[in-house]
């Protein structure tokens, strides 16, 4: 069902993947090539804000900041897994792997490789700013319009 917090959580979760996505680039070899990574990333935020932030807002600012939190969290984890599966593919069709058991290792060290390099501090504060602004703006949706 659509509801202003929904609207409110999808909008903004995709807006803060996209912006992150941006700033996690320069962070890796300049020989990278990520394709649309910021335009998947910020469908993917678009659905966790959408599914998760928009049935987990209250009333209460600690309930609301923590929802921004989870949801940034949730959605944190999709885009590593779905980025490092899409680089698992990529190589596979490379023959880059013998067997499956090697290529889903190689999707789980991906997923931390990525995972360290978002642990840069201006993704963190920025990850950290979003999440809060994510919460606020959808409580304040879901109060003024819901």
């Amino acid at each position: 069902m659509l509801t202003a917090s929904r609207l409110f959580g999808a909008i903004i979760c995709a807006a803060l993947a996209w912006f992150v996505s941006d700033m996690f680039k320069p962070l890796v070899p300049d020989d990278t090539n990520f394709g649309r990574m910021s335009e998947y990333n910020a469908v993917i935020g678009l659905v966790c804000g959408w599914v998760y932030m928009g049935l987990r807002y209250g009333r209460k600012i600690g309930n609301l900041i923590a929802s921004g939190i989870t949801t940034v969290v949730v959605t944190v984890f999709w885009v590593l897994l779905i980025n490092s599966i899409a680089e698992m593919v990529r190589l596979s069709f490379r023959k880059r792997f013998d067997n499956v058991a090697e290529a889903l290792l190689y999707v789980g060290q991906q997923m931390l490789d990525y995972g360290l390099i978002m642990l840069n501090p201006q993704i963190v504060v920025a990850l950290a700013i979003g999440s809060v602004f994510l919460g606020l703006a959808s409580g304040w949706a879901g109060r003024k319009w819901d």
